[in-house]
């Protein structure tokens, strides 16, 4: 992300959860924007619980709309 803020500007974050994830990577690049990986350090909760799902239903519900999302890009994509 840019430190001036411009990013932010230029793209409105959408979705939930994983899903603006998805859409921000798309959108940003379609736009121009450069992207790359930033390596950490992934660790073990200290507490709380997972948003993204706690059994195969919540993972089955959330790629649901994961895919629905990779979809609606698909569609709204104008070369």
């Amino acid at each position: 992300m840019r430190r001036d803020g411009s990013f932010f500007e230029r793209i409105e974050l959408t979705g939930d959860y994983g899903e603006y994830c998805i859409d921000l990577l798309v959108r940003s690049q379609r736009q121009g924007w450069r992207v790359v990986e930033v390596p950490y350090l992934c660790v073990e909760r200290q507490s709380g619980q997972s948003k993204t799902g706690v059994n195969v239903m919540d993972y089955i519900r959330r790629g649901r709309h994961y895919v629905t999302t990779i979809g609606r890009l698909t569609m709204h994509h104008r070369p």
